[in-house]
């Protein structure tokens, strides 16, 4: 009934009360508790299980007679105890409800009756003492009752977990089901209860024990309940407002955690990171929401603490870092409203955000157990609607903890790729790693990288996000509802990041070569499956990607392309044990050869055929072939190209490595000057002495390095011999599939194609592949050079060449930065081929008169005096006439672009130039007029300074290939004048530079006058320079440069060098310099090494003593030759002390007897 709740609720609130104001209160409600579940636990846990007893203490086992229920005995003789709730010895009265005996549970007592008796029962008396424990922090002191309750709940949720379990069903794969009443135990007893035990590991890992069985899902959620309203004083705020609040000793721990963690950051650095770590790992034990709230605000402010953080992280435990993995999806905006994402420019990512990029990616690389799969589904989430401004963190977590960032050429860095980059992506994927970062290879973690690859692959999780990402890039054009529309650079850098994101990751999932690497977990869930198979089996067929998923033509193909080229190996492999020729005819019975996972990827397959006619337009099949549609398709660069002198070169450079690791390993002569160079180069980069040291012996990191330096060459050569093989195959494949490539078409009566084959095969083929990455680029520019070297029927170059010309203008206009890296590439490939055509041509009429592709449509733009056809074979000179108008309409482009007062306009063309420097421009009339174009934006009043760096580094790559001699056709005189006017500007300059030189050394002469006449600066005037403005050292001695400055006062002792005193005066003080015979090596005065320093003279002053005279163990006991100001004339002891003081050292020093047997000039044989 209503009342009886009431009352239930009410006497409950009194308990809470009464058993915060009386701790021992607290503790008999805790007795109370064990006693009830006691029958239980030890049926449940003790029974088999090693350790159950470790909580028990002696007592507990002592005690066998008592009733059920009773825990302790009374407090006091007489059987009266006014705050007792546990069964007295004696009379009972009976207004004493609490003090009557509770009922343990049975033996056989579900998960279910457990958790409802003691938390879901509020209106009985257990539930009311669960909850005064719960909100007076009593069990803080009775750790043994909350490791009974956590090993309790272990063993029947494990039992439950085997129930719901199937027999083929692993149990680490089952997401557990919870009821009600335990999820309300977890979430109001077992995880907020953690709080309480400060610096007690072992009750987090009994805690985790529990949590571990449970779906990421469930244990986000309580870690969300743990959290509530807020932590430390926002939880203490948040009790006015809250129905249910967190109790008062939850956080006072939580306030006293943070005050230790911020004193623990506050004094953590790189030497000390050891103890701080472990200090840290001891403070988050019962609060790891607190202390890990604090890191990573201090990681959002300041990223080098990075590395720190990370190191910190393994000294924590498990359940420490599980929680960690949802703190990340909190500061990411995981839970409720996120903080603006973008910094004030509403275009580059917030500094907050952009840290924690990089700590999640080194996080799950160093601590690959971590649950990933939250992670993965919160981008999942945030893509499916829409949002891709956190799709920094998925690929720091494949460049990084995936060790795939050599994929990845990174934003706006497409089109700086180098030639040896370029040539490394075309082999194998060792040779891309080799050359990805010149020869730097990150260590990859095998662990991590299988665990994430693990994580994608589970629950399609990775082919979703492909699916996602291919979506999105045509969404990120378009704004929703009333939202401000987005500024064009933010949109560009939005889309490459998509496109980005999905290369790095298609690359990841059709990685086979870690196939049955890692740890056993994933190999075993993975079924002995590879990366391909488990792929194949994840994602739709090709046509189901287009038609059903709306996915592009292009993009489409690329995410098959993997299974397409699996199984166009594995039919290699076929045709090689079989000795048999490749043949559409013979496709049907090879394709029973290949694993059925990859049959239906076959380009030949029934699957893959019928869904041909719909990729492309009715009308577009006129102008193409389906031979030639699935060819260009279906292959990679890797299968057109043979980079064998890279795969050379990177074999040299590795043998060389192991050469010189071998030579530290052995030591010796040979190994000391490259242990010199090492030391010199970890001091400079202000390593210390152990860093020194380590970096001159061979430690074992030098040892693993060797080691992957053997494995990369053995892998390198089989990869050279294996892509040799398989390039000549690809090869005999398309020799014998040429004519059937533009044939049968047709069209005009001819069999062949006309000049629309071009503008179709740029459309539907070259254009859409091109932009998609640096190796489609070049799979592109090879697909064509293969066709016209095989001088495939119907394929005319020249007027592919002309279609490519036109298509550029538009294209400049409509890419994104990536996209115009890519595309400058391709242009780069095809325009050197041009460019030796039009200006050598010995080659032109070698490779294009008189054949077939040199066929082209001639028009008004070439001028025909002979009868001839519109199409016919051109010759030299009329392809340079095309040239010419080639030339002058991609210049035209170029040109307006820059003139742009759009931003990415100008970037894109600067991305092409920069590109395409080494073969375009080749005339001098536009290269001046594009340098003339280039003035503007280098200018300091233009107000894009990213702009303003481009346009003055392809100024100077510019001036750089004009100065060579790449502009073909420059003019003589033109050449002559700007040689003339640039060795005039030389001249200029070297007339600049001496007359700065002059002014310098007059400026040199008038401050060394200044400093000469003030006799307070000694050191200056011993660095005096002469009149002519030459120091010493430079063409004259130092005697020559000695002068005697006049006294900075009357009452100033008088100063002279010892050259002006008279040779009697030196005698008679008995110390000759090495001038007059004195003994040089020992440092004597005079002309020596002491031709600088000066003597004091004064009226009261004795003969001069000088430092060099004097002996180290014997010095003079004569004070009297020290001035009135009580200084010495030595200068270097004038620097090091002060007069007094250094009158009070030499007054209390002993005279010592000279030294025997050495040859010295009496007086002056002293040491200096």
């Amino acid at each position: 009934s209503t009342s009886a709740a009431d009352a239930a609720a009410a006497a409950a609130q009194v308990l809470i009360q009464c058993a915060c104001l009386h701790p021992p209160l607290g503790g008999l409600l805790c007795q109370i508790t064990e006693g009830v579940i006691e029958t239980l636990y030890t049926k449940r846990v003790t029974t088999g299980t090693v350790g159950a007893d470790m909580c028990l203490d002696d007592r507990d086992r002592d005690r066998k007679d008592e009733d059920d229920g009773e825990v302790m005995e009374e407090i006091n003789k007489d059987g009266e105890g006014i705050y007792s709730l546990y069964p007295l010895h004696g009379s009972r009265s009976s207004e004493q409800t609490y003090g009557q005996t509770l009922p343990p549970l049975g033996e056989d007592s579900t998960l279910t009756q457990l958790c409802t008796h003691l938390i879901k029962n509020n209106s009985g008396d257990m539930g009311c003492i669960m909850e005064a424990i719960v909100m007076s922090g009593c069990l803080a002191t009775h750790p043994i009752l909350y490791s009974k309750v956590c090993r309790l709940v272990h063993a029947m949720l494990l039992d439950e977990k085997k129930k719901q379990a199937s027999t083929s069903m692993d149990l680490e794969e089952l997401d557990l089901d919870l009821d009600p009443a335990t999820e309300a135990l977890l979430e109001r007893f077992l995880v907020p209860s953690l709080s309480l035990f400060p610096f007690n590991p072992a009750m987090a890992s009994e805690c985790w024990s529990v949590l571990s069985l449970l779906p990421y899902h469930i244990r986000y959620a309580l870690y969300a309940s743990w959290r509530q309203y807020g932590l430390e004083k926002a939880a203490l705020r948040s009790r006015v407002v809250t129905p249910a609040p967190k109790p008062l000793a939850n956080i006072a721990s939580e306030v006293t955690t943070g005050i230790a963690t911020k004193y623990v950051l506050k004094r953590m650095s790189k030497d000390n990171i050891r103890d701080m770590g472990r200090q840290v790992s001891k403070i988050s034990h019962n609060n790891p929401l607190v202390v890990f709230t604090l890191m990573l605000n201090q990681i959002e402010s300041y990223d080098n603490l990075i590395v720190m953080m990370v190191e910190t992280f393994k000294f924590m435990g498990v359940l420490s870092l599980d929680i960690m993995g949802y703190c990340l999806l909190v500061s990411m905006g995981g839970e409720g409203e996120g903080r603006n994402k973008l910094k004030d420019d509403g275009v580059n990512a917030a500094q907050w955000l952009s840290s924690l990029e990089t700590f999640t990616g080194a996080f799950y690389k160093r601590f690959p157990d971590v649950e990933l799969r939250g992670m993965l589904a919160y981008f999942m989430r945030r893509l499916h609607q829409g949002q891709i401004l956190e799709l920094g963190v998925l690929q720091s977590l494949l460049k990084m903890a995936g060790g795939y960032g050599f994929v990845d050429s990174g934003p706006g860095s497409v089109a700086s790729l180098s030639a040896v980059q370029l040539d490394g992506r075309c082999g194998s994927l060792a040779l891309r790693r080799e050359t990805s970062d010149f020869g730097i290879v990150e260590k990859v973690n095998v662990r991590s990288s299988t665990r994430l690859r693990y994580s994608l692959q589970g629950g399609d999780r990775g082919v979703t996000f492909l699916i996602l990402l291919s979506q999105l890039r045509n969404k990120v054009l378009y704004c929703k509802g009333r939202e401000s529309p987005k500024q064009i650079k933010l949109i560009g850098n939005l889309y490459d990041k998509c496109h980005r994101t999905l290369n790095t990751m298609l690359a990841f999932l059709t990685d086979g070569s870690q196939d049955g690497l890692g740890d056993s977990t994933s190999t075993r869930s993975a079924k002995g499956k590879g990366a391909i198979a488990t792929y194949a089996e994840s994602i739709p067929t090709l046509g189901e990607l287009i038609r059903d998923f709306n996915v592009g033509t292009a993009d489409a193909w690329a995410m098959c392309r993997p299974l397409i080229r699996a199984a166009l190996f594995a039919e290699e492999d076929t045709m090689m044990t079989t000795d048999t020729t490749s043949s559409d005819s013979s496709d049907a019975t090879t394709i029973d050869n290949i694993p059925k996972h990859l049959q239906p990827y076959h380009p030949t397959s029934k699957e893959m055929v019928s869904n041909y006619s719909f990729m492309l337009p009715k009308d577009a099949w006129q102008y193409i072939t389906p031979t030639l549609f699935r060819r260009f398709y279906s292959y990679g660069i890797y299968d057109l190209t043979y980079p064998q002198e890279r795969y050379e070169n990177e074999i040299s450079r590795l043998k060389k490595e192991i050469d010189r690791l071998l030579m530290l390993q052995k030591g010796g002569r040979g190994a000391m000057g490259m242990q010199a160079s090492l030391a010199a180069a970890a001091a400079a980069a202000g390593g210390s002495q152990q860093d020194i040291r380590e970096a001159t012996t061979f430690t074992r990191e030098h040892g693993q390095e060797l080691d992957r330096y053997r494995y990369s060459v053995e892998r390198l050569k089989a990869d050279m011999i294996q892509q040799k093989k398989h390039y000549g195959h690809v090869m005999e494949v398309f020799k014998s599939d040429k004519n059937a490539f533009l044939s049968n078409l047709n069209i005009n009566g001819n069999g062949n194609g006309d000049s629309s084959t071009a503008s179709v095969f740029l459309t539907t083929c070259i254009y859409p592949r091109c932009l998609l990455s640096p190796d489609d680029a070049m799979y592109c520019a090879k697909f064509i050079a293969i066709l016209y070297e095989m001088e495939t029927p119907g394929f005319h170059i020249l007027e592919l060449f002309d279609v490519i010309t036109s298509a550029i203008a538009g294209a400049l206009y409509s890419i994104t930065e990536d996209e115009a890296g890519c595309f400058g590439i391709f242009l780069e490939k095809i325009w050197g081929t041009v460019s030796e055509w039009r200006y050598d041509g010995k080659s032109y009429a070698a490779q294009m008169e008189g054949k077939n592709s040199a066929t082209f449509k001639k028009s008004d733009r070439i001028s025909d005096k002979d009868d001839t056809p519109s199409s016919s074979l051109l010759t030299h000179a009329e392809f340079v006439a095309l040239y010419n108008e080639w030339h002058a309409t991609i210049g035209a482009s170029f040109i307006g672009c820059l003139r742009s007062s759009e931003y990415m306009h100008n970037r894109t063309a600067l991305i092409t130039l920069s590109r395409m420097v080494d073969v375009y421009p080749t005339k001098s009339t536009f290269g001046d007029k594009l340098l003339s174009t280039l003035k503007p934006l280098q200018e300091d009043s233009n107000p894009m300074q990213d702009i303003k760096a481009m346009a003055q580094g392809y100024s100077s790559k510019i001036i750089r290939v004009r100065d060579t001699g790449s502009w073909k056709e420059e003019d003589s005189k033109a050449t002559k004048a700007r040689t003339d006017r640039e060795k005039k500007l030389q001249e200029g300059r070297k007339k600049n530079a001496e007359r700065q030189m002059e002014q310098m050394k007059t400026d040199a002469l008038q401050i060394s006058k200044q400093i000469g006449s003030d006799g307070r600066d000694r050191d200056s005037s011993r660095r005096h320079i002469d009149a002519k403005g030459q120091g010493m050292g430079q063409g004259q001695t130092q005697s020559s440069a000695r002068f005697t400055p006049p006294p900075a006062s009357s009452s100033a002792p008088s100063r002279h060098p010892r050259d002006q005193r008279d040779s009697s005066t030196r005698r008679d003080d008995g110390r000759g310099g090495a001038g007059e015979g004195g003994n040089s090596g020992n440092g004597g005065g005079g002309g020596g090494g002491l031709q600088g320093r000066w003597e004091r003279t004064g009226p009261n002053s004795g003969p001069s003593d000088s430092g060099a005279g004097r002996s180290k163990r014997g010095r003079s006991p004569d004070t009297t030759s020290r001035g009135s100001d009580g200084r010495n004339g030595s200068g270097r002891d004038r620097d090091r002390e002060s007069g007094r003081d250094r009158d009070a050292k030499r007054s209390r020093r002993e005279p010592s007897p000279p030294r025997r047997g050495n040859r010295r000039s009496a007086g002056g044989g002293g040491r200096r």
